[in-house]
């Protein structure tokens, strides 16, 4: 998928749309003139996926459950345990904090390392995710909609080792999964089932 600068998503408070290039397969992401690392040529990413919710609820309650990552288990499919390494106690996840996962993918137990490499509270979290096995940059954004939020969720990557050969199936799945985790997460916020998270306070 290609975004063009004017796109509507891309207009937040403090987003500079002059500096965003636009976003394709293949090619490094630029978000409000924050480059992610530039992949090497042999390790482009082969996946791409750029999802959009709009969930009944402020801003604030989407951006707090998705940073609380000890909820994910409850509306993330494929996850099976996310903790902090070390305690976060602020808005933002600060740049370098690291995460530990534990999922399953294509019938695979995959463990990984999220590092948090950017966030403005109730606005974005940019993200890696190294499993050895699987290479990921995200960018998730928040903006305020009537009276909900509009969650945009972009993620580019790709398998390495054994897993390159599931990359025709990945670029399938991964789309559907992911749409699938965001009817779950709007679902989860909508009914109320979601735990308060006191360090926005």
């Amino acid at each position: 998928m290609i975004l063009s600068r004017n796109d509507n998503r891309f207009h937040r408070k403090g987003c500079d749309t002059a500096n965003i290039q636009v976003a394709e397969l293949n090619q490094p992401f630029i978000e409000c003139g924050m480059k992610l690392t530039t992949w090497p040529e042999s390790r482009k990413p082969v996946i791409g996926v750029e999802e959009s919710f709009h969930i009944d609820a402020p801003v604030a309650t989407v951006f707090g459950v998705v940073t609380d990552i000890s909820q994910e288990p409850k509306w993330r499919d494929k996850i099976l345990r996310a903790r902090y390494i070390e305690p976060v106690d602020t808005p933002c996840p600060p740049a370098g904090a690291k995460a530990e996962y534990v999922s399953r993918f294509l019938g695979r137990r995959i463990e990984s390392t999220v590092t948090f490499t950017g966030c403005e509270p109730n606005a974005y979290l940019r993200y890696e995710v190294d499993s050895g096995a699987v290479r990921i940059e995200g960018i998730d954004r928040f903006e305020a909609e009537d009276s909900g939020t509009r969650y945009m969720l972009h993620h580019q990557g790709r398998f390495t080792g054994l897993l390159r050969l599931m990359q025709p199936l990945g670029r399938l799945l991964a789309p559907r999964d992911i749409r699938s985790d965001l009817r779950a997460l709007k679902e989860y916020i909508e009914s109320g089932e979601y735990e308060a998270v006191d360090r926005l306070e």
